[in-house]
């Protein structure tokens, strides 16, 4: 068994989530895509940095093997609750934290994100890379809007548009949030599905940050 000891950089931090596993088998109408530990990184650092993540129960919606939720606890959330559809991935995610002695810390859930057994916490943060909605239409608007019933703070990726942003940012003015978006990831997808003809594809996402009542 060996514990994650807390990053010393974000560069020790990006190298520590290489530990996560990978998607191996996605399901294309999913879209289960890992989100690269450079990009997983970047977004737990910047929380860190602003003081958002600290001691907060974070909810990752869609959480694939837990990347994202294993960024958050290494800079400092107190405990994370990892929702997904697929069993497959949560006992992925699970073999990863029982050998890394996170149990205490990750709680895994199998749920439809559209219809969450989760309450209401005032103390968490939602950071999620969901799908982006290419396979199953607007189900990105459905990740968002599971998100706001649980948590004041929303972080998120979603493809870069002018038109997505607008969309997406009139979705969450229109429930109380403020949303800003201040950095663009080139998204890097590997050659999983038999219809991918590149060894690795770059898209461009864009991180989304929503907090109701509060500017950005």
């Amino acid at each position: 068994m060996t514990r994650l000891e807390r990053p010393r950089s974000k560069k020790d931090l990006e190298r520590m989530l290489e530990e996560v596993p990978e998607i191996r088998f996605p399901r294309e109408v999913l879209e289960q895509y890992t989100t690269p530990s450079s990009i997983a990184a970047d977004m737990a650092w910047r929380l860190m940095m602003h003081g958002v993540v600290q001691d907060k129960i974070v909810f990752d919606l869609g959480c694939g093997t837990g990347r994202l939720c294993v960024a958050c606890l290494l800079v400092g959330a107190r405990e994370c609750v990892c929702v997904d559809i697929d069993d497959k991935l949560l006992e992925e995610l699970e073999k990863f934290v029982r050998e890394h002695d996170l149990e205490s810390k990750v709680n895994p859930v199998r749920a439809d994100v559209r219809s969450l057994p989760l309450r209401k916490s005032d103390n968490s943060i939602v950071v999620m890379n969901p799908p982006f909605g290419t396979r199953v239409k607007h189900i990105d608007k459905a990740f968002l809007e599971s998100a706001s019933e649980v948590s004041n703070i929303i972080v998120s990726l979603h493809l870069s548009s002018p038109r997505s942003r607008e969309y997406l940012s009139r979705l969450l003015l229109e429930k109380g949030f403020n949303p800003v978006f201040p950095s663009t990831y080139m998204f890097g997808i590997k050659q999983v599905l038999p219809h991918h003809r590149s060894r690795i594809r770059r898209v461009p996402v864009d991180l989304l940050v929503a907090m109701r009542g509060m500017s950005g």
